[in-house]
């Protein structure tokens, strides 16, 4: 018979889980609830996903950066199982908390657009104009997507006097923000285009948020030739999109303001014909 006293057996488990390497380095990842902060700045939650919760301690001192949770926040932490002795509990005590999903991305927008704000990177008094008769569009988008094929269809349709010189880019993806950077620098440095469209459709937001980086934003604002945006679905906004000299709803409407005065162009003709002959 293995006999303990209440205490004995809290110490025994604690010795159990401390010997267990695998528990002194966990990563979890999970949904805050339950959030509570206490007067030392000391942080306590519950982890949680569908079927189970797990209690948290987040200390101050380990919080260098500060972070503020909030219930359903999703997160990604890193720590280590410890009990409480008095309650017969275990927790796991954080080391690291990163929020994840949807709720980072915007936190990280806001950051961005407040900084760029300040810097004035959206005034208009820096935009550029666009080019009423382009000749040579710079247009960096992805070669298999919709959206490139709809700016072709548009174009296409509406004039032949426009050259398409496609720069064939990542549009979502760890490599998107490069790729697209690069074309930037590309159509800038050849300087044989007069307008560049940056184009993307539609997808999630976690897809588009590549277009609120911030190196991205600073080679929009840099381009000595004029740029234009067509990214996402009609009620998505980006930083590209308010850094650019002029943003589109959809790549489609892109094609139609680049064509616009081509596409107008025969009926202003007859007009002053008919002017000519009275």
């Amino acid at each position: 018979m293995n006999k303990f006293t209440v205490s004995g057996l809290n110490d025994y488990i604690k010795d159990v889980l401390s010997q267990d390497f695998l528990l002194q380095e966990i990563y979890v990842e999970g949904e805050v609830a339950d959030y509570k902060k206490n007067n030392s700045g000391h942080l306590y939650f519950l982890i949680k996903d569908e079927s189970s919760k797990i209690k948290c301690a987040f200390y101050c001192y380990k919080n260098e950066e500060e972070i503020t949770l909030e219930n359903g926040m999703k997160v990604f932490i890193k720590g280590k199982i410890s009990t409480y002795d008095q309650n017969s509990t275990y927790q796991i005590n954080v080391d690291y908390v990163e929020e994840l999903g949807i709720g980072k991305l915007k936190r990280e927008f806001r950051k961005t657009l407040e900084k760029l704000e300040k810097e004035g990177l959206f005034d208009e008094e820096h935009k550029k104009e666009i080019p009423k008769y382009p000749r040579r569009l710079g247009l960096i988008a992805s070669s298999t997507s919709a959206g490139f094929r709809d700016i072709v269809k548009v174009l296409r349709r509406r004039t032949n006097m426009i050259d398409i010189i496609l720069y064939d880019s990542f549009v979502q993806g760890d490599m998107a923000v490069n790729n697209i950077n690069s074309g930037l620098d590309y159509f800038n440095q050849k300087n044989d285009v007069d307008l560049i469209l940056i184009a993307r459709g539609g997808g999630s937001y976690e897809e588009l948020a590549v277009f609120n980086d911030e190196s991205m934003a600073r080679k929009i604002f840099a381009s000595k030739i004029p740029v234009m945006t067509a990214v996402g679905h009609q009620i998505d906004s980006f930083i590209a999109d308010l850094v650019a000299d002029k943003r589109c709803a959809t790549p489609s409407e892109a094609a139609e303001i680049i064509s616009k005065y081509y596409y107008e162009l025969p009926d202003i003709l007859d007009q002053n014909i008919i002017q000519i002959s009275f």
